[in-house]
């Protein structure tokens, strides 16, 4: 059974032209994302979604949130009692927690991410979007770069590839397109899919590694193969995408495409 969120459903009924809004931003819910985030590396939860044991939901004490002494499983039952997160799915001793819409999901990747970085997004998803609708490599890469910038150095100072995954995973979901990081195929799995108007992108990443290197390895592994017959019913094409990061100049350094 799905549960939905009751203001959201009402503010929209209260316009009269019943338009579809992030309703839940309104709320200024959001803010507990950012608090939250100032005392606890919350970045994980960007791409990963926790499973708890039911303890962790019936030995939850509120008076941990003034004192600080929130542990990692505490802070994922919060999320879960302020309505950030829901059941997914549900075991005999634990449950799968997730995002219950694209809405919070958006709203608490975008406080999230936010909280990380040194400015706001300003227009940076909305100039990404419009170059992907025209499939500008170049202009992707440079906007890439500015969204890469806008992050302190001691926040890359782990330099692995799962944090510019995670920072890249981030960004697409704020682009309010469907995104699937470690989306599995028959032959492995892709780093990142981005479905957005009439475009399905399908990124490799490789961090010190080449964009060649990384778009060769989208064909050899057939990632774009369970996308052929979306694309083909709704007259949608597939981009192919390797990207490569510096971990040293903290930037893209290769960006490399091409249409299925």
């Amino acid at each position: 059974m799905k549960v939905y969120n009751p203001v959201s459903i009402g503010r929209f009924f209260d316009r009269l032209e019943c338009i579809f809004e992030n309703y839940w931003d309104l709320t200024g819910v959001s803010t507990m994302a950012v608090e939250l985030a100032r005392k606890y590396d919350l970045l994980s939860l960007v791409e990963e979604m926790p499973s708890l044991d039911l303890e962790a939901f019936t030995s939850f004490d509120i008076s941990l949130l003034a004192e600080k002494k929130l542990r990692v499983n505490d802070i994922y039952a919060l999320l879960y009692y302020a309505g950030y997160l829901t059941i997914k799915k549900a075991g005999e001793t634990s449950l799968r927690l997730g995002y219950p819409n694209r809405e919070i999901s958006i709203s608490f990747t975008r406080a999230l991410i936010k909280q990380y970085m040194e400015q706001g997004f300003g227009s940076l998803t909305d100039d990404l979007g419009e170059a992907m609708d025209r499939c500008d490599g170049d202009a992707m890469a440079a906007i890439f770069n500015r969204y890469l910038a806008m992050f302190p150095y001691h926040f890359y100072e782990r330099k692995d590839e799962r944090l510019f995954h995670t920072m890249m995973h981030g960004l697409f979901v704020c682009m309010k397109g469907d995104a699937y990081p470690e989306d599995a195929g028959k032959l492995g799995r892709a780093d990142e899919v981005l479905i957005r108007g009439k475009h399905i992108y399908i990124f490799e990443l490789k961090v010190d590694g080449s964009a060649e290197e990384a778009l060769q390895q989208i064909k050899e592994r057939h990632y774009a193969d369970k996308y052929i017959h979306m694309a083909e019913e709704k007259g949608m094409e597939i981009i192919l995408a390797g990207l490569s990061f510096s971990s040293r100049e903290r930037c893209v350094s290769g960006f490399s495409q091409e249409e299925l």
